[in-house]
């Protein structure tokens, strides 16, 4: 039978860094870069008075990440001109990303149905923008003066989720 300290040693010759079964000490790796001076990992481990259960039930909910900022954005602008709200989806928002990494200064839309092509809609529309002001701002500003692309903005649409990476914003929308 293993005893607690085994346990505890032989998570950390395996680079677990997380122990659960101990109370007071939930991760070694931030009480010592909180304490880098002083602390050591033999002064930090400590014999517990009663060890702590470990749950056996399922994990509890995630937190939801937070809304996108070009998504919270589109939606103020939306909600402005008395459209609904655009739902995120985690997926959508993870082909956002995928076509703004992809398209750089392209910015061509051929393979952007191919990045939704997943998710079951019935309708969809792209909106890229590259420049050298990739602030949130700037990007949806850009998008309200472009005729078609403040379309793509105030359509009819039930999801949608940009994301910014590098100089290069891509937004997606479905219905």
């Amino acid at each position: 039978m293993i005893n607690q300290w085994t346990e505890v040693m032989v998570k950390l010759s395996l680079g677990m860094m997380t122990i659960t079964s101990w109370p007071k000490v939930t991760n070694y790796s931030d009480v010592y870069y909180q304490h880098k001076p002083e602390a050591t990992i033999s002064s930090l481990i400590a014999r517990p008075e009663a060890p702590t259960p470990i749950p056996t039930g399922p994990p509890a909910r995630q937190m939801e990440r937070p809304t996108p900022p070009l998504l919270a954005a589109v939606n103020d602008y939306r909600r402005q001109q008395g459209k609904s709200e655009l739902k995120p989806l985690t997926a959508l928002c993870e082909a956002a990303r995928g076509r703004a990494a992809a398209v750089g200064r392209n910015l061509d839309h051929s393979g952007y149905l191919e990045a939704i092509k997943a998710m079951p809609h019935s309708a969809s529309a792209e909106n890229l923008w590259w420049g050298t002001d990739v602030s949130t701002a700037a990007v949806v500003q850009a998008w309200i003066e472009s005729g078609g692309h403040r379309d793509n903005l105030l359509a009819e649409w039930t999801y949608g989720c940009g994301e910014i990476v590098n100089q290069t914003a891509a937004f997606l929308f479905i219905r």
